[in-house]
């Protein structure tokens, strides 16, 4: 993918430092591409506790009122429990959501494409990669499907 030369803002390297050393009460944060279209920016920061706490309430009050027909990258904190051999652990697995709803006009898509690996190199960290156009894409059945591999 060709580089689109949307930069992206060192205050979203910064909060996501934060956010992966547990040293904020955040869930998620959401990056988008400003109006301008050169840089990449923190939109929004979800704390723990908030309006999207589950994965199912991220996609009913983030993606699917505020974000349904706005693209943008989700960075959430997916905790859930597993059980192992009979005893029941605490998993925490970084969703990295690339989400570009299907009504986004074709540029902006392409903005959107050709930024994503800019910003996920950026971040530096491993995360599971979920890209989703309707939310029937980013079910918790779908998203929990994808980590059993890498549980």
């Amino acid at each position: 993918m060709v580089d689109a030369g949307v930069v992206v803002d060192d205050n979203c390297i910064e909060q996501f430092k934060a956010f992966h050393q547990k040293s904020s009460n955040v869930r998620l944060i959401v990056f988008s591409i400003n109006e301008v279209g050169d840089k990449v920016e923190v939109a929004k920061q979800v704390e723990k506790g908030g309006d999207c706490d589950t994965w199912e309430t991220l996609c009913t009050n983030l993606l699917g009122t505020e974000y349904a027909e706005k693209s943008c990258w989700v960075v959430y904190n997916l905790e859930m429990t597993k059980e192992d051999q009979g005893v029941e652990r605490q998993i925490s697995k970084l969703i990295f959501l690339h989400w570009v709803p299907s009504k986004t006009k074709l540029k902006f898509k392409m903005l959107m494409s050709s930024t994503k690996q800019t910003l996920f190199t950026k971040l530096g960290c491993s995360m599971v990669n979920i890209e989703g156009t309707h939310l029937s894409d980013i079910s918790e059945k779908n998203i929990l499907d994808k980590l059993k591999s890498s549980i």
